[in-house]
C-alpha cells in the first residue's frame, strides 16, 4: 500500500513540473518578443482600470 501512495504522489507532482516547465518556456518566449511602447502603455492603463473596477464597491 505504501507504494500506491508514493506512486500517486509522484503522479500528482509530474503534472505540476510539466506545467512549470511549460510556463517557464512561454515566459521566456514572451520576454523575447519586441513590445511597442504604445502597446505596453495601453496594457498598463487597462490593468489599472481593471484594478480600479475590482476595488470599487458595487
Amino acid at each position: 500500500m505504501a507504494e500506491d501512495g508514493n506512486n500517486s504522489l509522484g503522479a500528482a507532482k509530474d503534472p505540476e513540473s510539466k506545467l512549470d516547465r511549460k510556463t517557464t518556456e512561454l515566459l521566456s518566449q514572451i520576454k523575447q518578443e519586441p513590445i511597442p511602447d504604445r502597446l505596453l502603455e495601453l496594457a498598463m492603463k487597462l490593468q489599472q482600470a481593471l484594478n480600479e473596477r475590482e476595488t470599487k464597491p458595487s
